[in-house]
């Protein structure tokens, strides 16, 4: 089965909160990447970047990476762990995130070639990994924080991550004593991301002197991008308090930074989304060495229900995968991209079906939403 073709769909999507950081519009850019073959089978993935770039970026690099597939085997590509290689640029980077969803939409055809779910494609596990929701977002009102925890009580989640380090110190702790509050009585681990890789400037270590013996006390599950992802010597010192649990790894792109933090073991646990780190197959390598190395894996989510779905395979298919994050506010385009997963709405991805698992309608997205223009991310 060849690749007849490779498109981009980049649709402008609201998302439950008309006031959030770096959404001027209240809008979140959904890029998708469809794959056509030979004999019109059609596989999805997504592209985590189209959220902070425009489609037009996205697109110029999108028609390189063609030129390396079009009227390739697909199932060559994948057994032989093909990816596209220009020297100085597909290392990492750009070129890297979005070649990801290319990735993505390969596997699902390739599992649905070998007839299998794609995490069978990857091992026979069925990993009994554990989900969070993802809300507290960082404008939100406390009001809004415990509608998200009781929301994802509700739908049985095992923990709850909510946002902090935009605002100040004192206005944050009053938040986390919320959600500690909330989370111990409905037996929900709590996390704290610090957005550290979105805030400029963003903190260093020694911002954390007057933080640490709050956050100790709170036994937070884990703190998340407490630095900027190059700040390599404020991590260090502050897993080696050994007083916090430190995750950090989404924003990470390419063998090299992966490598980095996990052979130094910057962090306890490492975070990647399959969106933006390369694909699956990239994806695979990462957590094989994660998995060499035993560190725990949580793997990250913040785009539409194919993001979900496809690092939720991921997760089913390595043990050292503890935790997959559930965004807790959904992108109104969810409701057109189906499952025959019998979970509650927001566990995506255990279903059985061939590939990814996924239907979309294309024909009622193309009518109901469209690309905004300077929609992305800015602030």
């Amino acid at each position: 089965m060849k690749i007849k073709n490779i498109e981009l769909k980049s649709f402008s999507s609201s998302f439950g909160r008309t006031k959030s950081l770096g959404s001027s519009k209240s809008l979140k850019i959904i890029s998708l990447v469809k794959v056509i073959t030979d004999n019109k089978e059609i596989g999805y993935g997504e592209i985590y970047l189209g959220i902070y770039v425009p489609p037009e970026l996205i697109k110029s690099i999108l028609d390189i990476i063609k030129k390396f597939l079009l009227n390739k085997n697909i199932s060559k590509l994948i057994e032989n762990k093909f990816f596209p290689h220009i020297p100085f640029v597909s290392r990492n980077g750009m070129f890297n995130s979005i070649y990801s969803g290319v990735d993505i939409a390969l596997w699902d055809i390739y599992s649905k070639i070998k007839k299998k779910p794609l995490h069978q494609c990857i091992s026979n596990l069925n990993n009994n990994y554990k989900i969070y929701s993802s809300g507290g977002m960082i404008k939100d009102k406390v009001s809004d924080l415990i509608h998200d925890i009781n929301l994802a009580s509700d739908l049985k989640h095992s923990g709850f991550k909510i946002r902090a380090g935009y605002f100040s110190w004192n206005s944050d702790m009053k938040k986390i004593l919320i959600a500690k509050k909330m989370t111990e009585e409905k037996n929900m681990s709590l996390m704290v991301d610090m957005i550290m890789g979105t805030i400029n400037p963003p903190l260093k270590f020694k911002d954390y002197k007057k933080k640490t013996k709050f956050l100790e006390k709170m036994k937070l599950k884990w703190i998340e991008e407490p630095f900027h992802p190059d700040d390599i010597e404020s991590f260090k010192k502050l897993k080696n308090l050994k007083k916090i649990i430190v995750a950090s790894g989404e924003a990470l792109n390419g063998k090299l930074e992966y490598d980095n933090y996990i052979k130094n073991k910057l962090v306890n646990i490492i975070q990647l989304d399959v969106t933006h780190c390369g694909g699956i197959t990239k994806a695979i390598e990462i957590l094989e060495l994660a998995k060499k190395r035993n560190l725990q894996v949580a793997l990250h989510v913040w785009g539409s229900k194919i993001a979900q779905i496809a690092n939720s395979h991921l997760a089913l298919a390595f043990e050292n995968v503890k935790w997959l994050e559930c965004p807790i506010v959904e992108p109104e385009i969810n409701k057109f991209i189906i499952t025959k997963t019998k979970e509650k709405k927001h566990l995506a991805g255990q279903d059985l079906d061939l590939g990814l698992g996924i239907q979309i309608n294309e024909r009622l997205i193309k009518k109901k939403f469209r690309y905004v223009k300077n929609s992305e991310y800015k602030i």
